[in-house]
């Protein structure tokens, strides 16, 4: 008898994200460097966004460089892809890359990532031994 292979939901899930991604940059035609530079981006602003005042402050440097932080926005970011990505697919917004960012930005000024910045992320970071 053949052992069985369980798949894990997080297992299940990066694989959801990678197809999410692999599908937004087919149907926009850009490469993983547009893709990840898209993503940095957005994740500097909603930085910069959280502390305003501080923006150049240890704090902004800290979380900018902090890798906690970047697995932090990654899942947001890819919660938030694969909740837009079919109303975007739905709607023929895809093809439109200016289009697919603005939709994305949205993300810095969503009260979700906003809570889980503050419960998830300063909690368990070490942004204020910085």
């Amino acid at each position: 008898m053949k052992p069985t292979v369980k798949i894990t939901r997080i297992a299940k899930t990066r694989a959801s994200n990678h197809l999410n991604k692999d599908v937004v940059k087919g149907l926009l035609k850009i490469s993983e460097y547009d893709y990840f530079w898209t993503k940095a981006d957005l994740g500097i602003l909603f930085i910069k966004n959280q502390f305003p005042e501080l923006a150049t402050s240890e704090y902004y440097d800290y979380a900018t460089s902090d890798s906690f932080f970047w697995a932090w926005w990654n899942l947001q970011w890819a919660n938030w892809e694969a909740e837009l990505l079919p109303v975007l697919i739905e709607h023929n917004i895809m093809q439109h890359i200016g289009l697919w960012k603005l939709e994305m930005k949205q993300l810095l000024f969503d009260s979700n990532a906003h809570h889980s910045f503050h419960h998830n992320y300063i909690k368990k970071s070490k942004i204020y031994e910085a």
